[in-house]
């Protein structure tokens, strides 16, 4: 194996050895294709949420996610991560694309929304909802007034 001798060389090997295209990565985290090349050639660091992203799909272990990102931005060397080829059973597990969303990860969770998200959801499944527009300003609890409008 060659040596690792940055962190933007590791993405760019476990991206290759993924048989990922830095335009297929920059879709899977919801990034710019120039923040990967730029993050590749060492030219820049991503930020804690965009290496959360990145190791949730370069098929690291939940349990190397923190790991990684400290790497990513540099308070850990590039060979505490694992080898970046040795990926043959990740690609053998891969989920098939169309399975994949194409939303973007909330940056914080709904606290405290649970009844809100299940009265949603349901509402969803209906048939004669088409459209289901929520009215209301940012971060407003919503609930003395429920301004949802079905079309």
């Amino acid at each position: 194996m060659e040596e690792i001798i940055s962190f933007g060389h590791w993405l760019k090997l476990r991206r290759q050895a993924l048989r990922l295209t830095q335009n297929a990565l920059a879709d899977l985290v919801f990034c710019s294709v120039a923040l990967i090349c730029k993050i590749e050639a060492d030219a820049r660091r991503p930020s804690p949420e965009i290496a959360e992203r990145l190791a949730r799909h370069l098929g690291l272990a939940p349990h190397q996610w923190t790991t990684f990102v400290k790497a990513a931005r540099a308070e850990l060397q590039a060979d505490w991560l694992p080898a970046p080829t040795e990926v043959a059973a990740l690609l053998a597990q891969r989920e098939p694309a169309v399975s994949r969303s194409l939303l973007p990860v909330p940056a914080t969770p709904l606290l405290g929304r649970d009844q809100e998200v299940s009265e949603l959801g349901a509402c969803l499944l209906r048939r004669e909802v088409r459209l289901l527009t929520l009215v209301g300003a940012p971060g407003s609890s919503g609930r003395s007034k429920r301004a949802w409008r079905f079309c």
